[in-house]
């Protein structure tokens, strides 16, 4: 339910903004962005809202060192990515900040405030801002690729997406708690690895289309414009409404798992004297991953 809604709120979306004549860019850039982390928002509020903080903290988590690992190396070993400057100099750093400031915010109190939340959600908007203002001063070329659907059709679509993403994560996360129960497994390593997976799902199918299209850096760019949006909107929205408890000294050890694998992304494209994500890097981001998910079970 999850992945379908994901789909059709994003087809929905960019219907409208291809209607209404807003850059494919600065859609990009805005409403797929975000669109392709609603399944985490969605997944989070309800977990907070239960008072499951482990799964809210951990989805964001896991789905960030998901979107880098399992879903970028991968698609660096199908297809060898070749990383334009603006991404390493630019982005990446921001999403850098992003994470340094969300662990910051974590361990000072134990908890994410709604002052907290609303930091981090404006930064998220001064980032769109600054985007959209970027690709004003230094137009790009557009392709009109989308599909344009009556205004009826496409509003039904983002309804439904919304209301399919609303229960789906209901859905989740109830059977997360009985999985859990059932197995003898914390809800912080089944959001780590399960939940995050499956909501990271909307980004591993952008990242291998985009690739096979050979918009490569698009595929790179879609994943850490994914992981701002997990700190910014997912972890900014959901403790704006009601504030994330920080429950246990292991989400230091999650969020320090994060860190590492940003930084070995930001290496392999630098140490690379074409800044290319080739299959070898590919593999070693893989790797990682699965020796990660492996610390967890330890």
């Amino acid at each position: 339910m999850l992945i379908f809604a994901g789909d059709i709120l994003v087809k929905g979306a960019v219907s409208i903004s291809l209607k209404l004549k807003i850059p494919m860019m600065i859609v990009g850039l805005t409403v797929i962005s975000f669109a392709t982390s609603a399944p985490e928002l969605f997944v989070s509020l309800q977990a907070a809202w239960a008072g499951d903080s482990d799964i809210s903290i951990g989805n964001v988590i896991g789905s960030n060192i998901a979107n880098i690992s399992i879903v970028l190396g991968p698609t660096a070993l199908i297809f060898p990515i070749i990383v334009k400057q603006r991404v390493y100099r630019f982005d990446w750093l921001i999403m850098a900040l992003f994470s340094v400031v969300f662990g910051v915010f974590m361990y000072t109190d134990n908890n994410i405030s709604r002052i907290e939340g609303g930091i981090l959600f404006a930064g998220l908007l001064a980032y769109v801002i600054s985007m959209v203002v970027s690709v004003k001063k230094n137009p790009m070329e557009e392709d009109d690729e989308g599909t344009i659907y009556p205004m009826w059709r496409s509003v039904s679509y983002l309804i439904i997406g919304i209301v399919g993403l609303k229960y789906g994560s209901e859905l989740l996360i109830d059977q997360v708690k009985l999985f859990a129960a059932d197995v003898g497994i914390s809800k912080r390593v089944i959001s780590l690895t399960v939940v995050a997976f499956g909501t990271s799902i909307p980004e591993l199918t952008a990242s291998l289309v985009a690739a096979y299209q050979g918009r490569k850096d698009l595929s790179v760019g879609n994943l850490i414009g994914s992981n701002i949006f997990n700190i910014g909107s997912v972890i900014g929205l959901t403790s704006l409404v009601t504030p994330i408890a920080i429950t246990s000294q292991s989400q230091l050890f999650d969020w320090a798992w994060m860190m590492g694998i940003a930084i070995l992304l930001l290496l392999t494209i630098v140490l690379n004297k074409q800044n290319k994500i080739g299959r070898v890097s590919g593999g070693l981001l893989t790797l990682v991953y699965i020796l990660y998910t492996v610390s967890l079970f330890l």
